[in-house]
């Protein structure tokens, strides 16, 4: 796994995280802020005559970074794994990597794992594997969990627990104490021949009070690929609704994705990050993204440890995200001085 050039032509959200990138890959975790000018130039198209518009134009990509590191900062709170440092002339880690909380293991995950596919930022040798992906689901399914403040059920094949799709949604039911599945010989062999989980990935819901109906439920996938836009849950809760339920969920259920990726400007097309994500809710729902997945994952954690009963699955698998982030630490190390 290789850092390539500085994008200086990118979205600042796409050249932040080449700085971020570039942080993990450097033997004493930081950029020096005035380098990345000289990082800017080697990709300059600039003449020796055009050096005060070159001056200008660094300064401004410099700026413009800054700002959206400031940005992450105040949306991620303490899972931010970078920081300013005092005096303005430094980006670095907050912390070793030892020294980290698992929140912020969660946002480099993501970081690395926005730029596993067809990156202009990061090439690697190998494709991620299946195992890697999952990482994003055990992310995904404590995040929810803080989110809720409830259950979370990581109902995405291949489940851990290698129970059946029929099995694992009837202990659902019971656990969520609404709707009853249908007798498994009267759903729709269309349907339940080969569920896996029939696009749904996390069930998480915040328990009512009294027990009875009208809690929060989320019906969610988890999406890695760049593929993630076009892989609404709707129609997935949908069909469970409607061939697998013969007695309803009463409490409304909402939908949402979890992805690894920031939102990104689109200069070409001008639209903002922000008019983006605003674009894609009404097909998504709630989109968890790099910049929400780290705080509710410390939610969720934090959450499970101060309340008896819950169940949030896969909170025993929290070291796989620290070794993918610290094998890929290795791999950037490695490249970065050969």
């Amino acid at each position: 796994m290789a850092l390539s050039s500085f994008p200086s032509n990118a979205p600042v959200q796409v050249q932040l995280d080449w700085i971020e990138l570039k942080c993990l890959a450097d033997s004493f975790d930081c950029v020096i802020i005035e380098d990345i000018k000289s990082f800017i130039e080697l990709q300059s198209d600039y003449q020796d005559e055009d050096i005060s518009a070159e001056d200008e134009r660094s300064e401004s990509i410099i700026d413009a970074i800054l700002k959206e590191l400031e940005s992450r900062q105040k949306s991620l709170n303490s899972s931010y794994p970078f920081q300013i440092e005092t005096g303005g002339n430094v980006i670095s880690l907050t912390s070793s990597l030892e020294n980290m909380s698992v929140d912020q293991h969660v946002y480099l995950y993501c970081l690395i794992f926005s730029h596993v596919t067809n990156s202009p930022i990061l090439t690697l040798k190998d494709a991620p594997t299946n195992a890697e992906r999952d990482i994003l689901q055990i992310c995904s399914t404590i995040a929810a969990a803080g989110y809720v403040r409830g259950h979370s059920i990581s109902f995405g094949f291949p489940r851990q627990d290698k129970t059946p799709y029929y099995a694992k949604a009837k202990g659902v039911l019971e656990l969520l104490k609404e709707g009853r599945l249908r007798k498994e010989e009267e759903v729709n062999p269309l349907h339940s021949l080969s569920p896996k989980d029939a696009g749904i990935d996390i069930i998480s819901w915040e328990e009512s009070n009294d027990q009875m109906a009208g809690k929060r439920i989320y019906f969610s996938q988890v999406a890695s690929g760049l593929n993630w836009k076009e892989k609404p849950v709707l129609h997935y809760i949908e069909i469970f609704k409607t061939y697998w339920l013969d007695q309803p969920i009463l409490s409304r259920i909402n939908d949402a994705m979890f992805i690894p990726f920031d939102m990104v400007d689109d200069v070409d097309n001008r639209y903002t990050a922000q008019q983006f994500i605003e674009s894609q809710l009404s097909k998504l729902g709630t989109i968890f993204y790099r910049r929400r997945i780290p705080t509710w994952f410390r939610e969720g954690m934090n959450f499970q440890q101060s309340t008896q009963g819950l169940v949030i699955e896969r909170l025993n698998e929290c070291h796989k995200i620290t070794d993918y982030v610290g094998g890929k630490i290795i791999e950037l190390r490695a490249a970065s001085v050969t």
